[in-house]
């Protein structure tokens, strides 16, 4: 418990006035220090206070409080209410309202975490169900903290909480789920005040009015879709029809669902060169990413290796294309007296599309050569391979 309490305030009185125990939250800014001014409660004086705002025209306020003259400020828990427990306590005593006053203020605080909690969960891309088990998780850690101190006044609430809840951390995110239909909603739940715990410790007027249409803007909000991974496979090859490789989309560890969280588009997927793959964020997530791919030229194979006088001819099937279908400029050749291709490797462009062999001389009589053979396809300058075929080989005349 806080310094602010007095000495005459046992360790059971502070035990059991401990308000995350069973007073609600917020979420909205909290103003350590009361602005001091007409109605706003600044300090534990009875002296004129009153209320700006009238707790008892808040249906869950008056189901639990009454009002009292006597009271620092004006009310006390009602005997029929959640506040029930603290009905027999002294509400007219300014030393055991400050020290929940001052309790209840720092409980506040602790709940802004929440806010924090929604907003880096969303720049990472979480959904929603994600950010509701986030917060209603760490809801229940803040009340539980507050008996840190109070090994006694813990065992009580957690055994309260099991009851309750079946479970002693307090409800958890599934029961909530199961109580209200909707994750947005076990989020938004989080932040529920108990308005007759601030009415009786004076903050009534700081947070009666809500901004339920931000926080709910803030849960439901889409999250970026900026961070997630895209993969897909680097290269595919030419077929003639579009090209539309599988796409696979995670933020950290979550798998994203295609046609739930996202859908995927392509753009330049026919022919041969760089492709684009486009991810749009769907449901809870926004934004887009994109992601290139390279069609590469259908690859050939060899039909046949001939020995010659210190020669070798080659034989491949050629590609059929027509003027509309040119998706290769040519082919290249590789040879090496190195079966694996690791060393002594030399290369042959044929740069017509329509050639279909090539003869090789000048090679060393009597040694064995590999041979292999790919297609390419010039764009802009640059040349675009097919994956090589299957080697041959031959011993030289």
């Amino acid at each position: 418990m806080r310094k602010l309490r007095k000495t005459l305030l046992s360790t059971a009185l502070a035990a059991a006035l401990s308000t995350c125990m069973i007073f609600g939250c917020t979420g909205l800014e909290v103003h350590a220090e009361t602005p001091v001014a007409e109605g706003i409660a600044s300090e534990t004086d009875a002296q004129g206070f009153t209320y700006v705002h009238d707790p008892m025209e808040n249906p869950k306020a008056a189901a639990d409080i009454l009002p009292d003259e006597n009271a620092i400020y004006g009310y006390v828990p009602s005997p029929d209410g959640s506040l029930a427990i603290y009905a027999s306590y002294d509400f007219s005593d300014p030393d055991v309202v400050e020290a929940m006053r001052e309790e209840r203020v720092a409980y506040h605080e602790e709940m802004n975490q929440l806010f924090d909690i929604i907003i880096s969960m969303k720049a990472e891309g979480s959904g929603v169900e994600e950010i509701a088990r986030a917060v209603s998780k760490r809801r229940n850690e803040i009340r539980l903290e507050a008996y840190k101190d109070d090994p006694e006044g813990l065992a009580k609430v957690k055994e309260r909480n099991l009851q309750k809840y079946g479970d002693e951390n307090g409800p958890t995110a599934d029961s909530l789920y199961e109580k209200y239909g909707s994750w947005e909603t076990v989020a938004e739940k989080s932040f529920s005040p108990n308005a007759g715990a601030d009415a009786v410790l004076g903050l009534y007027d700081l947070y009666y009015d809500q901004d339920t249409d931000y926080i709910h803007e803030l849960v439901i909000s889409p999250a970026s879709i900026a961070k997630a991974t895209v993969k897909a496979s680097a290269s595919q090859p030419y077929t003639g029809s579009a090209v539309t490789p599988a796409v696979t989309v995670t933020i950290g560890d979550k798998l994203l669902v295609d046609g739930t969280d996202y859908t995927v588009t392509y753009k330049n997927n026919i022919n041969v060169g760089t492709a684009t793959i486009r991810v749009k964020g769907k449901g809870d997530y926004t934004g887009t990413l994109t992601k290139t791919f390279k069609i590469k030229p259908k690859r050939t194979s060899l039909k046949k290796v001939t020995a010659g006088t210190k020669s070798l001819t080659v034989t491949w099937t050629q590609q059929k294309l027509t003027m509309k279908n040119t998706h290769i400029t040519g082919y290249q050749l590789q040879y090496s007296t190195d079966a694996s291709f690791a060393k002594g490797n030399k290369l042959v462009t044929v740069p017509k599309y329509s050639s279909s062999s090539r003869t090789i001389k000048n090679l060393s009589k009597g040694k064995t050569y590999y041979v292999r053979i790919r297609t390419y396809k010039t764009i802009g300058g640059v040349n675009i391979y097919s994956t090589w075929s299957a080697a041959k080989n031959v011993k030289v005349k």
